[in-house]
């Protein structure tokens, strides 16, 4: 008796589903192959191809999460913001130069530093407002 060949590809709809956790992925394999199919990379696309590109994503994916829950950990915060996903990206060395050049909608580098700053000077502008009102008030 033979092996079953774990990458085989199903034939119908309902192994689709058992083909990620065959291969203990959360990633959809069958989705993937149908986006490389689609894309027209090369002709024909063998099966562990699929399979290897669907881990690949998986464990970056797996991998920038970790980094920025981290982060946001340190920052006290209990939700993953995109800022937190750029810090992550920008501070980790295998990463930075894989992904260093995308930008993250909503994640523009320091913004909460700014918002912190550009709070604490409207702020002191008020409270120079108030004194110089004062002071004009006693004349």
């Amino acid at each position: 008796m033979s092996k079953p060949n774990k990458l085989s590809f199903a034939s119908n709809s309902s192994d689709h589903d058992s083909q990620s956790s065959t291969c203990d992925l959360i990633f959809p394999i069958f989705k993937i192959s149908k986006k490389i199919k689609k894309a027209h990379i090369a002709p024909s696309t063998s099966q562990k191809a699929s399979v290897f590109l669907t881990a690949v994503l998986e464990y970056l994916t797996a991998e920038v999460l970790d980094i920025a829950g981290d982060v946001s950990l340190q920052r006290q915060k209990k939700c993953i913001k995109p800022s937190h996903i750029k810090h992550a990206i920008s501070h980790d060395e295998e990463l930075g130069t894989l992904l260093g050049d995308i930008s993250l909608r909503g994640a523009a580098y320091g913004t909460e530093l700014a918002n912190a700053t550009s709070s604490q000077s409207f702020s002191e502008s008020s409270t120079n407002s108030h004194s110089s009102q004062s002071l004009s008030d006693q004349d």
